[in-house]
């Protein structure tokens, strides 16, 4: 329970954290999302399911302001009960001048689901928190649609899809 409690001070504190420079704020961004990972998956390492990790790339279009195509790359961590399924993910996104880093918790059942959680936004000298939602589905290449909203500079809706592979890493094979 206390893994439980650290993980979401942890989701807490990436949440309300405003940040003025880049190199900083990336570098404390991606420690903290590594540490929620390792907790989320300390949560549910006393249950009998099976752990995948899922490296991938995406390829999408955004609509909205500062629209375009863009391109990224994400890791997941899940944890497999058929049919469920429940995780965290971190991603790396681009469109144009823009990157956006998210970290987010996923579940589903089957071939489909769904994450959320907060995202920082990158544009030149400028960032700001956000959130976003993402549904998806597939296995292996998976099309998604994500709505992402950063307060006070603009909310997008993004369709693309991902390229993921799951690699099994405890678990009965």
């Amino acid at each position: 329970m206390r893994a439980a409690t650290s993980f979401w001070h942890t989701l807490y504190a990436i949440a309300k954290v405003r940040v003025t420079t880049k190199v900083s704020s990336m570098k404390s961004y991606c420690v903290s999302s590594v540490a929620a990972i390792l907790l989320l998956s300390s949560v549910s390492y006393a249950q009998s399911w099976d752990t995948y990790l899922n490296p991938g790339f995406k390829l999408g279009y955004v609509f909205g302001v500062g629209g375009g195509f863009t391109y990224g790359a994400e890791i997941s961590l899940t944890r497999w009960r058929s049919p469920l399924y429940a995780g965290a993910v971190v991603s790396l996104d681009y469109c144009g001048e823009t990157t956006v880093a998210s970290i987010a918790i996923e579940g589903g059942t089957g071939y489909g689901g769904a994450a959320i959680g907060p995202v920082l936004a990158m544009h030149g000298q400028v960032m700001d928190f956000g959130m976003s939602g993402t549904l998806y589905t597939g296995l292996g290449i998976m099309p998604y649609y994500r709505l992402t909203f950063v307060p006070k500079a603009w909310i997008q809706h993004e369709v693309g899809s991902f390229l993921k592979i799951p690699i099994r890493t405890a678990g009965e094979l």
